[in-house]
């Protein structure tokens, strides 16, 4: 083999190498990691279509920097088989990226609900029991998850390490 048959063949196998790779399928489901924090980019105001759908659909990063999001309001809800009221006040803590605080703070109306619901079946007894606060905060926490999840895709990852509970009332 001649030294210009060498080179030929070295660059058509080059050539299909890259034409190969640069065929390879996307799957349009799969999911991507969320972009990296820029200051200059305003992430509620997307510019293009694209951008907004990847801005409500990437993964956020774990970064293992704590975010709080304080919920709005606190929510008042009546005590099981009780004339009392009990009324929390919550902070939600995860330790992924900005875009994970996004995420919390655009399903809070199904965290206000899951945290509702589970709220509505504490007993005036319950409030008394010694470690009810911790082990309540881990329930809102199971249920964070999986409002989110629930929310967002089967493949989201749990994003809420903690729900604090900022004020405890009952009257």
């Amino acid at each position: 083999m001649s030294m210009g048959n060498k080179r030929l063949s070295i660059f058509v196998a080059i050539c299909g190498a890259m034409i190969l790779s640069s065929c390879e399928e996307v799957d349009p489901n799969a999911l991507a990691m969320c972009p990296d924090f820029d200051p200059a980019v305003k992430y509620d105001k997307a510019s293009t279509a694209e951008q907004h759908l990847e801005y409500d659909t990437c993964i956020p990063n774990d970064y293992g920097q704590p975010f709080y999001h304080e919920m709005s309001e606190p929510i008042i809800v009546r005590l099981k088989d009780s004339r009392k009221f009990l009324q929390l006040k919550f902070s939600i803590l995860t330790k992924h990226d900005f875009m994970a605080q996004r995420r919390v703070s655009k399903h809070e109306r199904a965290l206000r609900a899951a945290f509702n619901e589970r709220m509505l079946m504490i007993s005036e007894e319950d409030t008394n029991i010694e470690g009810f606060r911790s082990s309540l905060s881990q329930d809102l926490v199971n249920l964070a998850n999986e409002s989110i999840i629930k929310a967002e895709v089967d493949r989201f990852p749990e994003i809420v390490k903690d729900v604090l509970i900022t004020s405890f009332i009952v009257e």
